[in-house]
């Protein structure tokens, strides 16, 4: 929708497209970048968020969360996620949305360059402090042993 674009910094003329199949490892980088992060959620949609950071590095998390019906059973402790927060405080995800994949988004450099989209991972959860629990990308790749697709850009007819 027009509006979600919008109220996650991008429009109809600059739409988000992830085609690279980049990613961003941040259990080994522990990277200093806290740029913009969205989403598309099945429930929620598109939204935007920001890495919790500590010391100016994204920080991961050991979370217990609650994966279960009625709310006040069994809890799973989840080793080393990344936490996020919705801008503006709102909810980065809701309950509907797991499975999303979560993407940061690198600026563009110039005019003529387009932001760069980098998988850092996939929904698992939230927390009951209203922040989203985001299992990192890159040990799931590996598990299956698989890569993200790319899409070569094809030129355009004139």
């Amino acid at each position: 929708m027009a509006n979600e674009l919008q109220d996650v910094g991008f429009s109809l003329k600059n739409i988000p497209e992830y085609s690279t199949g980049n990613t961003r490892d941040y259990l080994k980088e522990q990277t200093k970048r806290t740029n913009l992060c969205i989403k598309c959620g099945a429930r929620s949609g598109l939204t935007k968020g920001t890495l919790c950071v500590s010391g100016m590095a994204a920080r991961c998390r050991d979370v217990r969360l609650n994966l279960t019906n009625p709310p006040t059973q069994n809890t799973c402790l989840y080793l080393s996620q990344l936490e996020i927060f919705g801008i503006p405080q709102k909810p980065f995800a809701v309950s509907g949305d797991s499975g999303a994949l979560v993407f940061q988004v690198d600026p563009r450099n110039s005019a003529e360059e387009d932001d760069q989209l980098y998988c850092i991972g996939m929904i698992v959860g939230g927390t009951s402090y209203y922040s989203t629990v985001v299992i990192p990308i890159e040990p799931i790749l590996k598990v299956f042993n698989v890569k993200m697709q790319t899409f070569p850009v094809e030129p355009m007819e004139s």
